[in-house]
């Protein structure tokens, strides 16, 4: 399963995968991830390394994947998007 398979690839314990309704867009959420308090430019390398990932691991194609880094803390959720550029790296 792709979220198992990103959960070990890049060390987080809480992983959400999110398939858009045409299924050609891919949200990954990495729910309270160390990250989420990293500078922008990190969390876009990590965005575009699991753009990269998604796009070897997933057999269908996707248009785009995005990277989410969540903070929750009891009602209270705030995410920041970065947009994977898989051939940036």
């Amino acid at each position: 399963m792709l979220r198992d398979q990103l959960v070990n690839q890049f060390h987080e314990r809480d992983v959400d995968v999110v398939l858009d309704v045409s299924k050609t867009k891919m949200t990954v959420k990495f729910m309270n991830s160390p990250l989420y308090s990293a500078t922008r430019e990190a969390k876009q390398h990590r965005a575009d390394e699991v753009a990269a990932f998604v796009m070897s691991h997933y057999n269908h194609p996707l248009s785009s994947v995005s990277t989410q880094f969540v903070s929750k803390r009891g009602a209270l959720s705030l995410a920041e998007t970065f947009e994977g550029r898989p051939a940036a790296q």
